[in-house]
């Protein structure tokens, strides 16, 4: 069934239609704004304590960082999350091109 509903959603938004380089930056562009959501609405849930602590992390990272693993490693909600907002993003897709 995810399998048809991510088959209809690429062809929807004529993902099929891409070359590889227009598919590579239109899932990154994509994947930043599902991970953007999903930091966002994982920022909501915290309390001020533990922004700052996520803040002074990030801001103390090295750019080599994988910042979404430390997220899945530290929140184990971040998951659920993540998943959340890529079902929402292929509802509103899909409900948008319909």
């Amino acid at each position: 069934m995810e399998q048809e509903i991510n088959s209809e959603l690429a062809t929807l938004l004529g993902i099929d239609q891409m070359s590889e380089s227009e598919k590579a930056v239109f899932l990154e562009r994509t994947g930043n704004i599902i991970i953007d959501g999903a930091v966002g609405k994982l920022l909501m849930s915290l309390e001020p304590d533990q922004v700052a602590k996520i803040e002074a992390y990030v801001d103390a990272a090295p750019e080599t960082t994988d910042i979404f693993e430390y997220f899945l490693k530290t929140y184990p909600d971040f998951q659920s999350i993540v998943e959340e907002e890529v079902a929402n993003y292929q509802a509103e897709a899909t409900e948008i091109l319909s």
